[in-house]
């Protein structure tokens, strides 16, 4: 469904020749917007959106294959969801001037990935952050500027994730707030500054993370106005006795 506005050797197919012959008519590196949506399957399809700034559907990248997203360093937006699911991928490098995306940031499944570098720029997303299954990642670093959430934030099935340092600059949460079922989880020191969920509030079966700092967590802090919780506050599972 693609129009392809930056077809520009008019061939019926935006390719690495329309980027190169983008780079000859204007001598820069980055511009050009690709209309509609994609899913990137491989490394060598990466290549098609180098010099791409904005993409205005979803971007889907999944593949075993994929080790790299250096050549999206020119994006600055993606207008849909993006969903990252490589498990491959060891870093999230070449996603440094991403700052905005208009639907869900989606990161599952990359087995590969120990932290979130690279989405340093990343100031706001419309819709949720799922982040789930994850096996080696540590922390939520690379999120640091990351200052509103428009849809739920979700923290799930992240084996070694031992903290959620990376999320300080995060006020509001417009969904639901789940943390569950991180096995190293030991604090929430990484949400000090979050002020409002507008959903419910589920942190649960975190089998590192104590239970007293969860209540520390939510009757020091997050329900002391103007701060506030707008639906239902669930908290059980955690490490009981310390």
């Amino acid at each position: 469904n693609n129009p392809l506005s930056a077809d520009f050797d008019k061939d019926g197919d935006i390719d690495a020749n329309d980027l190169a012959l983008f780079k000859s008519w204007y001598g820069q590196e980055c511009g050009g917007v690709w209309e509609g949506g994609h899913e990137i399957d491989n490394q060598s399809a990466i290549d098609v959106f180098a010099g791409y700034t904005e993409i205005t559907g979803d971007l889907t990248i999944s593949g075993d294959s994929i080790t790299s997203l250096q050549d999206l360093r020119c994006l600055t937006s993606v207008g849909g969801n993006l969903i990252i699911n490589a498990d491959r991928l060891v870093s999230l490098t070449g996603l440094e001037n991403l700052t905005s995306i208009g639907g869900e940031l989606r990161i599952s499944s990359c087995d590969s990935l120990v932290s979130l570098a690279g989405l340093d720029n990343l100031a706001s997303i419309t819709g949720q952050l799922r982040v789930g299954f994850n096996y080696r990642l540590r922390n939520l670093i690379g999120l640091r500027n990351l200052g509103s959430i428009g849809g739920d934030l979700r923290l799930t099935y992240n084996d070694e994730l031992t903290s959620v340092a990376g999320l300080e600059s995060l006020i509001s949460i417009g969904g639901d707030l789940a943390i569950q079922e991180n096995n190293l989880l030991t604090n929430l020191d990484g949400l000090k500054n979050l002020c409002y969920v507008s959903g419910n509030f589920t942190i649960t079966d975190n089998s590192e993370l104590c239970e007293s700092k969860v209540i520390t967590f939510i009757f020091n802090g997050i329900t002391i106005p103007p701060c506030n919780v707008g639906g239902d506050m669930t908290y059980a599972g955690n490490k009981e006795g310390c």
